[in-house]
């Protein structure tokens, strides 16, 4: 037998739907928090969480691969996700959350990236060396990395505006 859920926010009001065609085992706990055993997964229902704050605590609890996983199977947005795991592994000094954070940024969002890793270095204070030493060595290698795709990027624009000044030449009378 299927399962069907009908879910109502009670902040928004707003309600949907989740429809799963494996048989399902409803399994209530004394708490009232509701699991369901799936074929392959078990299942729950969060109550009284927002996107944000489910997303914040799997970063930080599971990691930016669940909370991509997560984003993936709600059809959430995933780009500022990236943005959210390097605030908080920034915020919580976790580096093994703001290398990957840094790696998975989008072109655009490289720049607003390297300003948020400044602005921290610049108004923390910071007892540990080793985080900090740490902490610059992975800016360091992330800020090489943009200026390399800056670097990359004018030069292929360069090359496309030089080759079509060529062919418009080359058709010219």
């Amino acid at each position: 037998e299927s399962l069907d859920l009908i879910l109502m926010s009670r902040r928004t009001g707003i309600i949907s739907t989740f429809r799963s065609e494996q048989p399902a085992i409803e399994v209530e706990q004394r708490d009232h928090s509701v699991y369901f055993c799936l074929d392959m997964a078990l299942a729950t229902v969060i109550m009284g969480y927002s996107n944000h704050e489910l997303l914040h605590n799997v970063i930080m609890f599971q990691g930016a691969e669940a909370a991509d996983e997560l984003c993936a199977l709600n059809g959430w947005d995933r780009r500022s996700l990236r943005v959210h795991a390097l605030t908080l592994g920034l915020k919580y000094r976790q580096l093994d959350v703001v290398e990957p954070a840094l790696k998975a940024l989008d072109v655009d969002q490289q720049l607003a990236a390297a300003t948020q890793i400044k602005d921290y270095l610049s108004n923390a204070t910071f007892m540990d060396k080793s985080f900090v030493e740490q902490l610059l060595l992975i800016a360091m290698n992330f800020i090489s990395l943009v200026i390399k795709d800056r670097a990359e990027k004018v030069h292929t624009e360069s090359v496309n505006e030089n080759s079509g000044v060529k062919v418009e030449e080359w058709w010219r009378p």
